[in-house]
């Protein structure tokens, strides 16, 4: 469906808005008290970011659990896929908070796409137990020599493709109504939610792809 006249430059102001927000969600930076062990797990996770969608936020959001990652880039993998998942979620949540009301207020064409966003991001999840636990076993030297070691790898990009096309489908599906529908709340929630669940998973699967067998 082609994009509404507008809707490029909104959609980029959304964007850089779930950007900043989400690299302001913790220090950007190791602080000089880190003992040396925390110094070291920090370096390590800036590593694995560097070459990520957005560095910032991929280390921002992982740091805190930096210390568990214990240098097994598969853990950092995982931890963002799980980020990704988290923040689909909560994307769900709150499109079904929005159908609570009954109508958006936009007409039957509208209400029918929002139900369709929901269900698209409730699709996406079914795939969330099976991807994160493929990524486990793949944490380990056994698990990335097994015989399973490629299809899991490929089924946890798989998923995550998913996780991105539900939201994708969804902003689309809003982009074709114009500037009315995407000015308002509900518009700008969708493209929000779009934007954050995007880049999140834009860093988990980049991650995941850096995984060497």
């Amino acid at each position: 469906m082609p994009m509404a006249p507008g809707m490029f430059p909104l959609l980029c102001q959304v964007l850089l808005a779930a950007l900043f927000a989400l690299a302001l969600s913790s220090p950007a930076s190791p602080s000089k008290d880190q003992a040396p062990s925390d110094a070291a797990a920090g370096k390590f996770l800036r590593a694995c970011c560097a070459n990520t969608t957005s560095a910032a936020v991929c280390y921002d959001s992982l740091l805190p659990l930096a210390g568990s990652f214990q240098g097994n880039r598969v853990k950092v993998a995982g931890a963002a896929t799980a980020i990704a998942f988290a923040r689909l979620r909560r994307f769900g949540a709150e499109l079904r908070h929005l159908q609570r009301g009954g109508s958006t207020g936009f007409g039957i064409r509208v209400d029918r796409t929002l139900e369709s966003c929901v269900k698209y991001i409730t699709y996406a999840f079914t795939d969330e137990g099976a991807v994160l636990a493929k990524l486990r076993r793949l944490e380990t030297v056994a698990g990335r020599r097994g015989k399973h070691a490629r299809s899991d790898l490929v089924e946890a990009r798989i998923g995550l493709v998913g996780v991105g096309d539900s939201v994708t489908y969804c902003a689309d599906d809003f982009a074709g109504f114009g500037g009315a529908v995407l000015a308002s709340p509900l518009g700008k929630k969708v493209l929000a939610g779009n934007a954050t669940v995007r880049l999140c998973n834009g860093i988990a699967s980049e991650l995941v792809a850096s995984i060497k067998l």
